[in-house]
């Protein structure tokens, strides 16, 4: 795990990340819960996801599989190759 992990349970997103990143990651997810060291949780919002993605560009976090976030018209794909796109 260089850069970290994020899976997706129920209605919230994991990540796991090393300290470098973790410190990254607090100053942009100022209310992402902390789980332990290294492990927060954010709750599967649009925004959330559009922020990850942009955090990921310079902290590639690995994922299991594309992890999609429901919305009531469309799905947003979440973690994605970096696009967001209707479904």
């Amino acid at each position: 795990m260089k850069h970290g992990r994020i899976t997706m349970r129920d209605t919230q997103l994991w990540i796991e990340a090393p300290p470098h990143v973790s410190i990254r990651l607090r100053r942009l997810f100022g209310g992402a819960q902390r789980y332990r060291a290294g492990v927060f949780m954010l709750a599967a919002t649009p925004e959330h996801a559009y922020d990850l993605e942009w955090f990921r560009e310079r902290h590639p976090l690995d994922r299991g599989h594309p992890l999609r976030l429901p919305l009531p018209s469309r799905q947003l794909p979440l973690l994605h190759n970096g696009e967001a796109s209707a479904a």
